[in-house]
């Protein structure tokens, strides 16, 4: 049976000082428009899931089935593939789309367009209730059963430099309003059917028609709790890496990830993998060349710099673990401290509420698993060691290495006599004096190899 709301409420003291109690609170209020849809997801999963921190699991709902619409329209052996959903959560989001689909399939639509993604409104037990669909050319907002159509939404399509159109949509966090806000930068993304079988059929990169975005050189906004459901996946993202540099072709690859090309058993797990490594490595629209270093390090055995590069990226797409880095990490290392723990991590936390007030909806379970993972991520990038006990050990960066991200901070705009400067080099663990150095044997090398 499912949660009562009774059941829920009896819930507040234990899911994040009131979390669950303050996001029914906002939706009654009337601001069910302003809310994403990760988090009109975790609120629907609260009715049924108790005593949980679900919001890392909305996300990664959002991630397999690419969409609020793609979540409520999956099959139930599909949904029950999902870590952390069980028969009572998979009945819950499969009603909610039987009940939407049988109500808009005799509700007006205010745009031709609109209606080749048709909302899915809920019950009206649940008043104001609303869903965002993107047609890749307008935002359309479903109140209740009225259709309106709104301004251009902030999606955007990509590709991967040098291969096929992807026809990801990705939204920035700015492009809500407040109320939840986006807890990663890649909240939805096309449709996704699943099969009877369970298997999801469209995977998290749909073809498409190839786009031109901006590069976003690093990420901005505040923290995300993503990477409490992932890891380093520096084994998956070399074999990511080499599958492209095989194929020649973003689309070609992904499918023969997906296919069996990573290891895991589950191809929804294997989606969620391919989908993490886009987003750390693509969706933020790189030069070609930072894709072809990655590539070539990945192909020609480089085990080291790939690791140190596929670290890097990883870093400056992820503000939280990038604060680590530079408050928690570099500190420690410069005051002679090599080990580290999840209890360094927490008080940062700790310390960060007052500016990241995000981190206070986050429950201590997430919390918990969050800065476990963020020093796995750490460790697999070559800068920590140990398992349950961590220790800080500096990488030994190749001139190549030096190379990528110095052409990397000038391509974002940083003057070639600041470079060395940077704070980018402490994610290696790496000082001025030593960046200086490093760069100029980079320099020197490339006037022999010139030479030669």
């Amino acid at each position: 049976m499912l949660l009562t709301e009774v059941e829920v409420e009896g819930d507040v003291a234990n899911t994040g000082k009131g979390h669950r109690h303050r996001l029914k609170e906002r939706f009654l209020a009337g601001v069910g428009c302003a809310l994403s849809d990760e988090t009109l997801l975790e609120l629907l999963l609260t009715y049924a899931i108790p005593r949980t921190d679900v919001q890392p699991l909305a996300a990664q709902l959002l991630v397999t089935f690419g969409s609020l619409h793609g979540v409520l329209n999956a099959t139930h052996a599909a949904l029950c593939a999902i870590d952390g959903i069980g028969e009572h959560a998979a009945v819950l989001l499969q009603l909610m789309g039987a009940m939407g689909a049988a109500r808009t399939s005799s509700a007006p639509v205010a745009d031709d367009d609109a209606s080749l993604f048709p909302g899915v409104p809920v019950p009206t037990s649940l008043p104001a209730a609303i869903e965002r669909v993107d047609t890749g050319r307008e935002a359309v907002t479903y109140i209740n059963d009225a259709a309106t159509v709104g301004e251009s939404s902030a999606w955007e399509r990509h590709a991967l430099p040098g291969g096929t159109g992807t026809g990801e949509q990705r939204s920035e966090r700015h492009a809500l309003p407040e109320g939840g806000g986006l807890s990663e930068r890649h909240q939805s993304k096309n449709p996704h059917a699943a099969a009877e079988d369970g298997a999801v059929t469209e995977d998290p990169l749909d073809a498409g028609e190839t786009g031109r975005g901006e590069t976003m050189w690093r990420a901005t906004g505040p923290y995300s709790a993503s990477n409490a459901s992932k890891a380093g996946l520096l084994p998956e993202t070399e074999l990511a890496l080499r599958a492209y540099g095989r194929l020649h072709d973003l689309d070609a690859a992904r499918r023969a990830l997906l296919d069996g090309g990573l290891p895991q058993r589950s191809r929804s797990t294997r989606a969620v993998i391919v989908r993490t490594i886009v987003d750390r490595l693509v969706a933020w629209h790189p030069p070609a060349w930072v894709c072809d270093d990655l590539v070539a390090a990945a192909q020609d055995g480089s085990a080291a710099d790939l690791q140190l590069l596929v670290l890097l990226h990883t870093v400056r797409q992820d503000m939280l673990l990038y604060d680590i880095v530079q408050r928690v990490v570099w500190p420690l290392w410069r005051e002679g401290t090599v080990a580290i723990s999840r209890v360094d991590v927490q008080r940062y936390l700790d310390g960060a509420v007052p500016r990241h007030l995000e981190i206070d909806r986050w429950s201590i379970a997430t919390r918990e698993k969050l800065a476990g993972n963020l020093l796995t991520i750490l460790r697999d990038g070559g800068v920590l060691r140990g398992a349950a006990t961590k220790h800080i050990v500096e990488p030994v960066v190749s001139t190549t290495a030096a190379a990528h991200l110095a052409r990397l901070l000038e391509a974002e705009g940083v003057p070639q006599d600041d470079v060395a400067e940077h704070p980018d080099w402490a994610i290696w663990l790496l000082g001025p004096m030593r960046a200086r150095t490093l760069l100029a044997h980079a320099r020197s090398e490339t006037v022999r190899v010139q030479g030669l």
